[in-house]
């Protein structure tokens, strides 16, 4: 039953930026232990006490007013759940720091890179490695700064799909297929969970290939020779050793 009083909710946005700094850090209370410490050089942090397996520890969300009260209730409870399954909110934000920090480095223009390295490494003939180096340039505007771990299906299509709009369907083709061995290097090398590349076979338009008649009589490879012989094309075309 309600006695006529507001019930007390917290803190309010007014009295965060109302509140002054004094000369030793002080505290403004807010609810379910989020606190807004006050600085005296004005600095203003949420933070949070908990006990860990009876250890007093504080974890801080973030700065006010970049950090609104909204957002560090949210973090609170983020925090509060993690606590109920015994796990440590401060060393669960540095695993979580770090993972974002191995993810921003293994960005699929990196994987591809290193994967390129290696193929080259490997002795693979060097128009091999060109090739495939020139296919996988074609995506990296739209991925190659992206977490390779993070990248979708849906976003390789995308990608693909640019290629694809120019009508260069085999580069397209090509490309998706050189991206594929660079998900399954990832993998291999614990960067990434699955080939999503695997994922688009037969999402891109696949050109008919048309097959010309073989040369299988003397009069016709007479007439081939002839026309090699004739060619006034370009010099470098016509020094090939045929």
């Amino acid at each position: 039953m309600m006695n006529g009083k507001r019930q007390k909710s917290g803190l309010n946005a007014a009295q965060g930026s109302r509140a002054k700094p004094k000369d030793k850090p002080y505290k403004l209370s807010d609810r379910d232990g989020l606190y807004l410490l006050i600085e005296p050089s004005g600095s203003r942090v949420w933070r949070m006490n908990y006990r860990f397996f009876g250890k007093q520890k504080t974890i801080t969300f973030g700065r006010w007013p970049e950090l609104l009260l909204g957002e560090a209730r949210e973090r609170l409870l983020d925090a509060r759940r993690l606590l109920a399954k015994d796990v440590d909110p401060v060393e669960h934000a540095k695993l979580e720091k770090i993972a974002k920090t191995l993810a921003a480095a293994h960005t699929f223009e990196a994987v591809a890179n290193e994967w390129l390295e290696k193929i080259a490494a490997e002795d693979a003939a060097a128009m091999t490695v060109k090739k495939a180096r020139w296919l996988l340039s074609k995506l990296y505007p739209t991925i190659g700064k992206r977490p390779i771990r993070e990248i979708s299906a849906h976003e390789l299509l995308l990608a693909l799909r640019k290629i694809e709009a120019t009508k260069r369907y085999d580069t397209a083709n090509r490309a998706r297929t050189a991206s594929s061995q660079v998900f399954r290097y990832a993998i291999a090398t614990a960067r990434a969970e699955r080939d999503v590349a695997s994922d688009l076979r037969g999402a891109l338009i696949t050109p008919k290939t048309t097959h010309r008649a073989a040369i299988t009589t003397p009069v016709e490879a007479g007439a081939l020779l002839r026309t090699i012989d004739e060619y006034d094309g370009h010099g470098l075309t016509r020094r090939c050793d045929f």
